[in-house]
């Protein structure tokens, strides 16, 4: 399992509901778990490592030791956003090196299962609440860069522009794997 790099169709498509929560789905949530770790994320949805299911997971204290803050959202659905338009930074694991400031509302119920099948309600707020907004697009087949104001758009554009070259390229994934010193000061100049 790996996360794909955008442009990858999978993440323009709209992903299907999980019909039953087995053994198979279990592993995939466990290893998208692992996958999210390695690769730094404290988010992962299904349609980012080509699972076209409606399922994401998170921890948005990003650590790993951490397991009482994972949680699992199976077949999501916001039911109420609040609170004010907040302005904040989001990057994404399909796009490495790359954030930049997304209106999202400070607040989101959000109805889902969990992996035991169990229905749950929760309300989240800052992080938490941008975390889930921009995992549940996912299943929507809509990016972070989706929600981009012209300003901000046109200010990654390069970026974008650079990523999509390399995923031409036939860099299609992201392994998590850190850029040589070399790779790094290339994408530097290049800002």
């Amino acid at each position: 399992m790996d996360v794909v790099l955008y442009p990858h169709p999978s993440l323009k498509m709209t992903a299907q509901p999980v019909l039953r929560i087995d053994s198979i789905l279990r592993q995939q949530i466990e290893n998208m778990f692992k996958l999210m770790y390695a690769t730094n994320g404290i988010g992962l949805a299904g349609p980012q490592v080509e699972l076209p299911y409606r399922v994401f997971v998170m921890n948005y204290t990003g650590d790993a030791e951490k397991k009482d803050k994972e949680m699992v959202f199976i077949n999501p659905i916001i039911l109420r956003r609040g609170g004010k338009l907040v302005s904040g930074e989001e990057g994404c694991l399909s796009f490495p090196d790359i954030f930049a400031k997304v209106v999202r509302p400070e607040r989101v119920t959000v109805r889902a299962f969990n992996i035991k099948g169990e229905m749950f309600t929760a309300t989240f707020e800052g992080l938490a609440a941008r975390c889930v907004q921009h995992e549940n697009d996912h299943l929507d087949g809509y990016c972070f860069i989706d929600r981009l104001d012209e300003n901000e758009r046109r200010r990654i554009q390069k970026k974008l522009d650079k990523q999509v070259e390399r995923y031409n390229a036939g860099e299609t994934i992201n392994k998590g794997v850190a850029k040589s010193s070399e790779e790094q000061s290339e994408s530097e100049q290049a800002e």
